[in-house]
């Protein structure tokens, strides 16, 4: 660790003690468990990122892919394309508007803020 300038993980008490270039720590976690930021970690002038926030607009519009092909049926369809035949009956129940429907999106975060662009919900009220 003597000549690192940077670490990914967990850098042990022992391994900091001989950082004498470190820069920066990038953690694996959003939140660290308790004990991750040790006091030496913590009076050590590293700088500790996290990837908080990374996957939040791919989860976001991962979800809002669920969200339309659920409301059309499309697992239904899927179904039978697997078994190569074509049935326009497929889906067992009418599509669901998405412009009447009603979302209720738990959460104010990072990953939810893109589910609510999604849906059109600029702002929320409690």
């Amino acid at each position: 660790m003597t000549d690192a300038e940077g670490a990914y993980g967990v850098v042990p008490l022992e391994a900091l003690k001989t950082a004498n270039k470190l820069q920066w720590i990038q953690s694996a976690q959003a939140a660290p468990p308790a004990g991750y930021y040790y006091p030496e970690l913590i009076d050590h002038p590293v700088t500790v990122c996290n990837p908080r926030g990374v996957f939040s607009d791919h989860i976001g519009q991962h979800i809002m892919m669920y969200v339309l092909g659920l409301s059309r049926g499309l697992s239904y369809y899927l179904d039978v394309q697997r078994k190569a035949s074509w049935d326009k009956d497929a889906r067992q129940f009418d599509p669901v508007d998405l412009s009447r429907a009603t979302a209720f999106i738990v959460g104010v975060g990072g990953i939810t803020r893109p589910k609510r662009r999604g849906c059109g919900i600029e702002a929320c009220s409690s």
